[in-house]
Protein backbone atom coordinates (compact mmCIF):
# COMPACT_ATOMS: atom_id res chain seq x y z
CA UNK A 1 0.00 0.00 0.00
CA UNK A 2 1.06 3.39 -1.20
CA UNK A 3 1.92 6.27 1.72
CA UNK A 4 0.31 9.16 2.09
CA UNK A 5 3.49 10.99 1.26
CA UNK A 6 3.11 8.69 -2.49
CA UNK A 7 -0.19 10.11 -2.82
CA UNK A 8 0.78 13.18 -2.07
CA UNK A 9 3.65 13.11 -4.28
CA UNK A 10 1.39 12.13 -7.40
CA UNK A 11 -0.60 14.70 -6.52
CA UNK A 12 2.05 17.55 -6.83
CA UNK A 13 3.36 15.91 -10.00
CA UNK A 14 -0.58 16.27 -11.35
CA UNK A 15 -0.94 19.77 -10.47
CA UNK A 16 2.91 20.69 -12.42
CA UNK A 17 1.58 18.87 -15.39
CA UNK A 18 -1.36 20.87 -15.19
CA UNK A 19 0.58 24.48 -14.41
CA UNK A 20 4.05 23.86 -16.28
CA UNK A 21 3.82 21.89 -19.93
CA UNK A 22 2.83 23.34 -23.30
CA UNK A 23 0.45 22.74 -25.60
CA UNK A 24 -1.67 19.11 -25.95
CA UNK A 25 -0.56 18.92 -29.37
CA UNK A 26 3.14 18.63 -28.17
CA UNK A 27 5.05 15.71 -27.88
CA UNK A 28 6.30 13.94 -25.12
CA UNK A 29 10.06 13.97 -26.22
CA UNK A 30 9.17 17.95 -26.50
CA UNK A 31 9.43 18.20 -22.63
CA UNK A 32 12.31 19.02 -21.00
CA UNK A 33 11.83 17.33 -17.19
CA UNK A 34 13.99 19.71 -15.50
CA UNK A 35 11.76 22.28 -16.03
CA UNK A 36 8.51 20.43 -17.02
CA UNK A 37 7.98 21.76 -20.51
CA UNK A 38 10.16 22.59 -23.20
CA UNK A 39 10.91 26.23 -24.02
CA UNK A 40 10.53 27.08 -27.67
CA UNK A 41 11.68 30.74 -29.34
CA UNK A 42 13.79 32.13 -31.86
CA UNK A 43 15.69 34.87 -32.87
CA UNK A 44 17.39 36.73 -35.92
CA UNK A 45 19.09 40.35 -35.73
CA UNK A 46 21.17 42.70 -37.12
CA UNK A 47 23.88 44.36 -35.47
CA UNK A 48 25.23 47.98 -36.96
CA UNK A 49 24.80 47.27 -40.23
CA UNK A 50 23.62 50.49 -41.60
CA UNK A 51 21.49 48.60 -44.67
CA UNK A 52 19.30 50.80 -46.71
CA UNK A 53 15.75 49.53 -47.13
CA UNK A 54 14.21 51.08 -50.57
CA UNK A 55 10.54 52.14 -50.98
CA UNK A 56 8.85 52.29 -54.01
CA UNK A 57 6.21 54.30 -52.97
CA UNK A 58 3.92 55.56 -50.18
CA UNK A 59 1.35 53.69 -48.19
CA UNK A 60 1.14 49.96 -46.97
CA UNK A 61 0.64 48.56 -50.02
CA UNK A 62 4.56 49.68 -51.18
CA UNK A 63 5.78 47.92 -47.81
CA UNK A 64 9.06 46.52 -48.56
CA UNK A 65 11.02 43.49 -46.26
CA UNK A 66 14.00 44.31 -43.80
CA UNK A 67 16.24 42.33 -45.63
CA UNK A 68 19.12 43.56 -43.12
CA UNK A 69 18.94 40.50 -40.88
CA UNK A 70 22.32 39.02 -40.51
CA UNK A 71 22.48 36.69 -37.45
CA UNK A 72 20.65 33.77 -35.92
CA UNK A 73 20.30 34.21 -32.43
CA UNK A 74 19.06 31.84 -29.51
CA UNK A 75 17.04 29.19 -31.20
CA UNK A 76 14.64 25.95 -29.67
CA UNK A 77 12.19 24.16 -31.83
CA UNK A 78 11.98 27.19 -34.59
CA UNK A 79 13.85 27.76 -37.28
CA UNK A 80 15.61 31.43 -37.77
CA UNK A 81 16.96 31.89 -41.20
CA UNK A 82 18.43 35.23 -41.38
CA UNK A 83 19.38 34.67 -45.01
CA UNK A 84 15.59 34.77 -45.43
CA UNK A 85 15.02 37.13 -43.14
CA UNK A 86 12.41 35.45 -41.25
CA UNK A 87 11.65 32.81 -38.65
CA UNK A 88 10.03 29.47 -39.48
CA UNK A 89 7.46 28.15 -36.42
CA UNK A 90 7.97 24.48 -35.75
CA UNK A 91 5.12 24.61 -33.02
CA UNK A 92 1.50 26.11 -33.47
CA UNK A 93 0.34 28.31 -30.96
CA UNK A 94 0.45 31.59 -29.51
CA UNK A 95 3.83 33.64 -29.18
CA UNK A 96 4.91 36.65 -27.48
CA UNK A 97 7.18 38.36 -31.11
CA UNK A 98 8.89 41.51 -30.25
CA UNK A 99 10.76 43.78 -32.99
CA UNK A 100 13.35 46.33 -32.01
CA UNK A 101 14.91 48.53 -34.49
CA UNK A 102 17.21 51.77 -34.68
CA UNK A 103 16.55 53.55 -37.59
CA UNK A 104 17.79 56.56 -39.77
CA UNK A 105 16.41 58.98 -42.25
CA UNK A 106 17.18 59.64 -45.85
CA UNK A 107 17.34 62.34 -47.43
CA UNK A 108 14.85 64.58 -48.67
CA UNK A 109 11.47 65.84 -47.02
CA UNK A 110 10.33 64.52 -43.60
CA UNK A 111 8.25 61.26 -43.18
CA UNK A 112 6.11 58.97 -41.29
CA UNK A 113 7.80 55.57 -41.10
CA UNK A 114 5.72 52.30 -40.09
CA UNK A 115 6.76 48.80 -39.67
CA UNK A 116 5.17 45.52 -38.08
CA UNK A 117 4.86 42.26 -37.92
CA UNK A 118 3.63 40.43 -41.26
CA UNK A 119 3.87 36.34 -42.05
CA UNK A 120 4.11 34.25 -44.88
CA UNK A 121 6.19 36.29 -47.57
CA UNK A 122 3.69 39.57 -46.35
CA UNK A 123 0.93 37.44 -46.93
CA UNK A 124 -1.07 38.40 -43.69
CA UNK A 125 -0.30 41.57 -41.28
CA UNK A 126 -0.68 41.28 -37.27
CA UNK A 127 -1.98 44.80 -36.74
CA UNK A 128 -1.05 44.38 -33.31
CA UNK A 129 2.86 44.30 -33.81
CA UNK A 130 2.98 47.70 -35.37
CA UNK A 131 4.80 51.14 -34.70
CA UNK A 132 5.19 54.42 -36.57
CA UNK A 133 7.80 56.93 -36.13
CA UNK A 134 7.90 60.26 -37.97
CA UNK A 135 11.45 61.14 -39.23
CA UNK A 136 12.98 64.93 -40.55
CA UNK A 137 13.98 65.43 -44.31
CA UNK A 138 17.75 65.92 -44.91
CA UNK A 139 19.02 62.44 -43.46
CA UNK A 140 20.57 61.81 -40.56
CA UNK A 141 17.53 61.78 -38.44
CA UNK A 142 17.79 58.56 -36.29
CA UNK A 143 15.36 56.57 -33.76
CA UNK A 144 14.97 53.40 -31.84
CA UNK A 145 12.24 51.86 -31.06
CA UNK A 146 10.30 48.44 -29.95
CA UNK A 147 7.31 46.83 -29.87
CA UNK A 148 5.65 43.56 -28.74
CA UNK A 149 2.16 41.31 -29.15
CA UNK A 150 0.87 38.33 -28.98
CA UNK A 151 0.61 36.59 -32.11
CA UNK A 152 -0.97 32.96 -33.34
CA UNK A 153 1.07 30.83 -35.54
CA UNK A 154 0.47 27.67 -37.44
CA UNK A 155 3.23 24.85 -38.16
CA UNK A 156 5.70 26.26 -40.82
CA UNK A 157 4.66 30.16 -41.10
CA UNK A 158 7.35 32.28 -41.56
CA UNK A 159 7.57 35.45 -39.28
CA UNK A 160 8.95 38.09 -40.90
CA UNK A 161 9.59 42.39 -40.13
CA UNK A 162 8.33 44.99 -43.02
CA UNK A 163 8.29 48.62 -43.28
CA UNK A 164 6.52 51.45 -45.60
CA UNK A 165 6.75 55.09 -45.77
CA UNK A 166 3.21 56.94 -45.13
CA UNK A 167 3.99 59.91 -46.94
CA UNK A 168 6.74 59.65 -49.47
CA UNK A 169 8.87 57.50 -51.32
CA UNK A 170 11.95 58.22 -49.75
CA UNK A 171 14.21 55.27 -48.18
CA UNK A 172 15.22 54.47 -44.59
CA UNK A 173 18.34 52.73 -42.97
CA UNK A 174 18.28 49.98 -40.62
CA UNK A 175 21.09 50.33 -38.97
CA UNK A 176 19.81 47.66 -35.71
CA UNK A 177 17.36 45.20 -35.84
CA UNK A 178 16.34 41.86 -33.65
CA UNK A 179 13.10 39.53 -34.15
CA UNK A 180 11.95 37.18 -31.76
CA UNK A 181 9.33 35.06 -30.84
CA UNK A 182 9.01 32.98 -27.84
CA UNK A 183 6.22 30.50 -27.63
CA UNK A 184 3.57 30.81 -24.61
CA UNK A 185 3.09 27.75 -22.76
CA UNK A 186 -0.65 26.65 -22.29
CA UNK A 187 -2.34 23.97 -20.35
CA UNK A 188 -1.32 20.47 -21.57
CA UNK A 189 -4.49 18.47 -21.05
CA UNK A 190 -3.03 14.94 -22.78
CA UNK A 191 -0.59 14.64 -20.30
CA UNK A 192 -2.58 15.39 -17.50
CA UNK A 193 -5.18 13.22 -18.82
CA UNK A 194 -2.70 10.79 -18.46
CA UNK A 195 -1.90 10.93 -14.82
CA UNK A 196 -4.99 11.68 -13.92
CA UNK A 197 -6.16 7.93 -15.34
CA UNK A 198 -3.16 6.60 -14.13
CA UNK A 199 -3.86 7.69 -10.35
CA UNK A 200 -7.20 5.74 -10.88
CA UNK A 201 -6.20 3.30 -12.08
CA UNK A 202 -3.59 2.68 -9.51
CA UNK A 203 -6.33 3.71 -6.60
CA UNK A 204 -8.68 0.46 -7.95
CA UNK A 205 -5.90 -1.87 -7.66
CA UNK A 206 -5.76 -0.25 -4.37
CA UNK A 207 -2.02 0.50 -4.76
CA UNK A 208 -3.02 3.69 -3.54
CA UNK A 209 -6.00 4.69 -0.87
Amino acid sequence: MATDNTIQELEQILKNAKKYVVRGDANIRDIDSSRGYAAVFGEIYAYEVGGTITIGGSGIGNKAQVTTFAVNGNFNLTTPDHTNDHIVIQKAGYYSVTVCMAISSTGGTGYTLSAGVWKNNGGTQYQNVHMSRSLSGGGGDTDSTAVNGICNFDVGDTVEVWVWNETNSNNVIVDDVTLSVVKLETDLPKLASVITTLVNDLKKQKILK
